[in-house]
């Protein structure tokens, strides 16, 4: 869902902003497909921001696109506060935080915790889908608890 949200928000901001990012070349934009096809954020990207830099930074490159995709969805009458709700899970991923990192990262917590593995193990599988049933409806994995 926030991936879909972005792109929409990002193709209805893209062009209604005249974003400089328009002249990017053909060929720079089939290279970063194909970095980020094969590296994922890993990848090796050239981007042109909304202000006309042109940036390497992997995080300057991805707060532009998701600052578009937001003011696109909020031109298309979508109240800031549910548009940032849409995108954040996003953000989170591209900040790695993805639910298997989340997950090893509670059992490293347990661990450090004198708990057996198994034990780690079995109650971070199991706070897993408690967490899912907490937030399906209104809420995300963004909302989820940082393990410490």
């Amino acid at each position: 869902m926030a991936f879909l949200a972005a792109f929409a928000g990002a193709m209805t901001a893209l062009p209604a902003t005249d974003h400089p990012v328009a002249d990017l070349s053909w060929e720079r934009a089939r290279e970063n497909f194909y970095a980020a096809a094969r590296d994922g954020l890993d990848g090796d990207v050239t981007w042109t921001t909304a202000d006309g830099r042109t940036t390497n930074d992997l995080d300057r490159c991805l707060d532009d696109v998701l600052g578009t995709a937001l003011d696109g969805l909020t031109r298309c009458d979508l109240a800031r506060k549910r548009a940032t709700a849409l995108v954040e899970p996003l953000r989170d991923r591209l900040r790695r935080r993805t639910p298997a990192a989340w997950k090893r990262s509670l059992v490293v917590t347990r661990l450090n915790g004198d708990r057996p593995l198994a034990e780690a193990i079995h109650k971070t599988q199991r706070t897993h889908p408690a967490n899912q049933r907490e937030t399906f409806v209104d809420g995300s994995f963004a909302d989820w608890p940082v393990p410490s």
